[in-house]
C-alpha cells in the first residue's frame, strides 16, 4: 500500500504543524531563564489548545 493510499482513504485529510512559541525579547528570555528553560526553548505549556484548535478546524493530524 502506498503512503498516499495510507492517508487518502475515503477522503483527502489534512495535518498541520503548529509553531512553538518563542518570546525572543529580553523580557521573554528573563522570563525563560526563570522557569528553567535554556536560551531559544519553546514554551509548550499549553499544547492542547492548539491541538484543538486544530481539531475543531477538521484537521486529521498535529
Amino acid at each position: 500500500m502506498s503512503a498516499l493510499n495510507l492517508i487518502y482513504k475515503d477522503r483527502i485529510s489534512f495535518g498541520i504543524e503548529l509553531p512553538l512559541h518563542r518570546d525572543w525579547t529580553e523580557a521573554g528570555q528573563s522570563h525563560a531563564h526563570i522557569e528553567g528553560r535554556s536560551f531559544g526553548a519553546p514554551d509548550i505549556s499549553n499544547p492542547a489548545k492548539g491541538g484543538e484548535l486544530a481539531e475543531n478546524l477538521g484537521c486529521a493530524a498535529v
